[in-house]
C-alpha cells in the first residue's frame, strides 16, 4: 500500500493549477495538477488535509483513483471555508478544479468525507465520485453550515455547458456512489446541479440532503 498525504495549514491552502506560466496551448494534453494519488495493484494513499481556508482554482485538483484490483484512496477535507473553482483561461478546453475519488478499474474507488462552515463551488467546480470501471464509485459524504453551488463554465463551444456540481456518476459497470449533503443552507442557482448519474449498466448512486433552508 502507498503512503497518505497528509496537510495540515493553520491558514490558506491555496491550490492553483494552470497560470500563465504553464499554460497549455490547443492541441495540447491537460496534465492533472494538484495533490494526487494513483494505484494499480497495492491498497490507494489516503489524503487527509486540514485547513483553515482551501482553495482550489484553475483546473487543479485533489484527486485518489484506482486503475486495477485495488481500492482506491479516501479523501478526508476539513475546512472552516471551502471553494472549488473553474477552469483556467490559460488552459486549452480546461476543466474546472475538482475534488474526485475514481476508479478505471475492478476496485472501488474511495470515499469522500468533506466538512466545514462554508462551501462555495462555482465557474464548473467539482465535488465528484466517478467509476468507468467494474468498480462501484465511492460514497460521498458533505457536512457544511453553508452549501453554494453557482453556475457552470462552457466548454468546446458556447454551447456545451458543464455545470458546478457536487455529483456522483458510474460511466460503466460498477454502481455510483451515495451522495449524502447535509447544510443548514444549501443554494444551487444558475444551472448548477447536485448529479447522480449512470451513463452505462452500472447503475446510479442515491442522493440524500438534509438542510433546514
Amino acid at each position: 500500500p502507498a503512503g497518505d498525504i497528509s496537510i495540515n495549514a493553520s491558514g490558506l491552502l491555496n491550490l492553483q493549477g494552470i497560470s500563465a506560466q504553464n499554460q497549455t496551448l490547443p492541441g495540447q494534453p491537460v496534465i492533472s495538477r494538484g495533490l494526487i494519488t494513483q494505484t494499480f495493484n497495492g491498497r490507494g494513499a489516503n489524503i487527509v488535509i486540514s485547513a483553515k481556508n482551501f482553495v482550489a482554482d484553475n483546473s487543479t485538483g485533489v484527486i485518489t483513483s484506482t486503475f486495477g484490483p485495488a481500492l482506491g484512496g479516501n479523501i478526508s477535507l476539513t475546512t472552516d471555508t471551502a471553494q472549488i473553482l473553474g477552469g483556467s483561461p490559460y488552459g486549452a478546453k480546461s476543466l474546472g478544479s475538482l475534488i474526485l475519488a475514481t476508479t478505471a478499474g475492478a476496485g472501488n474507488a474511495g470515499t469522500i468525507n468533506f466538512s466545514g462552515r462554508e462551501l462555495y463551488i462555482d465557474r464548473g467546480g467539482f465535488l465528484i465520485s466517478a467509476t468507468f470501471g467494474q468498480g462501484d464509485g465511492g460514497d460521498v459524504f458533505v457536512n457544511f453550515t453553508k452549501i453554494k453551488l453557482v453556475g457552470g463554465i462552457p466548454l468546446f463551444d458556447q454551447n456545451t455547458f458543464v455545470p458546478s456540481a457536487i455529483a456522483s456518476t458510474s460511466a460503466a459497470g460498477g454502481k455510483g456512489g451515495l451522495l449524502d449533503i447535509r447544510a443548514e443552507e444549501l443554494n444551487i442557482t444558475d444551472g448548477a446541479r447536485v448529479d447522480a448519474s449512470a451513463l452505462s449498466n452500472g447503475g446510479s448512486g442515491s442522493i440524500k440532503i438534509v438542510a433546514n433552508k
